[in-house]
């Protein structure tokens, strides 16, 4: 995963799209017993989204973790980008299933 605005190390610069660059890599767990865990992060966030591994289609949206869980864990086989928006922050990543 990456988190977007993000980088701990050091002052980030900020684009025109208000992104800060580089992004900073952190883990991401997501399980059906603990739901998701970033370190670091929140769990709290607006809206919970499963998109084609490319980043161009938006195949759902959820606004509970726990449908979103449900829903990606009964995806097919194959990779796909996650994306996680907090008020602050778009979060962003990749899982293979």
């Amino acid at each position: 995963m990456y988190v977007l605005p993000g980088n701990f190390e050091s002052e980030p610069e900020i684009d025109p799209d208000y992104k800060r660059k580089p992004s900073h890599p952190f883990q991401c767990t997501i399980s059906l017993e603990d739901g998701i865990e970033i370190a670091g992060y929140p769990s709290k966030f607006i809206s919970h989204e499963i998109w084609d591994a490319d980043g161009i289609v938006c195949i759902c949206d959820y606004s509970t973790e726990s449908d979103f869980i449900d829903s990606l864990f009964s995806m097919p086989s194959g990779e796909y980008q996650l994306r996680f928006l907090t008020e602050d922050y778009e979060l962003i990543g990749y899982i293979a299933l």
